[in-house]
């Protein structure tokens, strides 16, 4: 993470994994933890009845010994069921073992878009163009669904988006994970369940201000804060603690995109630096509605962003960048001054 989201992350002594063992059911784990977030722990385990991996997120002792959790937990199982798309890592079943609830999804090698922000950023504004690309493709998969009717008045959304919920693998390909997990953080704050890392800190003003009110604005707020981290290095809020930062996001109090962007000496590097702060400046408008109203607004921005380029498949550029560490863009260099004088 960037330096400014030190105290956004903050750990607490107190431990509760649930120290599941080795073998129990049918999984055979690896106790090596693969993630870490508000309301739990993923591991990579093996199925012994299929014989396939597959990544469970089990939920803090401390939650899971609330009694009103487990009802929670299961109603999230079902929502996460209604989850399907190429960019929505795959929900299979809930389960539990002596009292520790857990979330079985499909397992995928791949590395967070944390991990990638914090060693690499700034990242070359085509890059952060298409991964933001490809995290759109999911945001639509998700905004598309039309839940069953079991699950009544649902408004399919992320909820949660955040780097950390973001993978890439080796080839490229982005998933979109830990779908609509705010109901267990905000579950846990009207229960007074300290949780050993600050949550919201990518939400929306509107979800701060409105008691977890949401629409599809919401999700476009936080991909643009991503945007701007993926850009910029840098996370726009600041403050003393995780309370303060969340009150600067219901005040509008941040840095802005101008005075965070990095200096090119390559002109065509600087315009598209611009070009996509103004797109990332848009997403978080303060005020919803005046926001792109859908990702679908946000693939035309882009597809208008990429206009003299060449990159015949974002996830093949996407898997360059992480075979070798390192970017290359594929638009034609502008000629200036000297090159003209030169005739070069």
């Amino acid at each position: 993470m960037t330096s400014d989201m030190d105290e956004l992350y903050a750990r607490y002594e107190a431990q509760d994994a649930p120290n599941l063992p080795e073998q129990f059911q049918s999984y055979k784990l690896n106790k090596d933890k693969i993630g870490e977030g508000p309301e739990g722990f993923s591991y990579r385990a093996l199925r012994t009845d299929t014989n396939s991996a597959v990544r469970l997120k089990v939920m803090r002792r401390r939650l899971c010994q609330n009694p009103e959790f487990p009802e929670l937990f299961h109603r999230q199982g079902r929502v996460l069921a209604e989850m399907r798309g190429d960019h929505i890592l795959r929900f299979e079943r809930t389960g539990t073992h002596t009292s520790i609830l857990f979330y079985e999804f499909d397992f995928v090698e791949a590395t967070s878009l944390r991990e990638i922000i914090n060693s690499y950023a700034p990242l070359h504004p085509d890059l952060a163009a298409l991964v933001t690309s490809q995290i759109a493709i999911g945001l639509n998969e998700i905004h598309g669904l039309k839940p069953s009717p079991g699950l009544g008045n649902l408004i399919p959304l992320h909820r949660d988006l955040k780097p950390e919920n973001i993978l890439i693998t080796p080839a490229g390909h982005v998933y979109l994970t830990d779908i609509d997990m705010r109901a267990l953080t905000d579950f846990a704050d009207k229960q007074q369940i300290e949780l050993p890392y600050s949550t919201r800190v990518y939400a929306s003003p509107e979800q701060l201000l409105k008691s977890g009110y949401a629409d599809r604005r919401s999700d476009v707020y936080s991909l643009g804060l991503i945007l701007f981290e993926m850009l910029t290095g840098h996370y726009p809020f600041t403050g003393q603690n995780a309370y303060e930062v969340r009150q600067n996001v219901r005040e509008d109090t941040r840095l802005r995109y101008a005075d965070l962007y990095p200096v090119y000496r390559d002109s065509m590097i600087k315009w598209l630096v611009k070009q996509l702060g103004k797109l990332t400046e848009s997403m978080m408008e303060h005020e919803a509605n005046k926001r792109p109203a859908t990702v679908l607004d946000i693939e035309g921005r882009l597809q208008d962003y990429f206009l003299g380029s060449s990159y015949d498949s974002p996830e093949d550029a996407i898997a360059d960048f992480m075979r070798m560490g390192a970017f290359q863009s594929n638009r034609a260099r502008k000629r200036g001054f000297i090159d003209k004088l030169f005739g070069r």
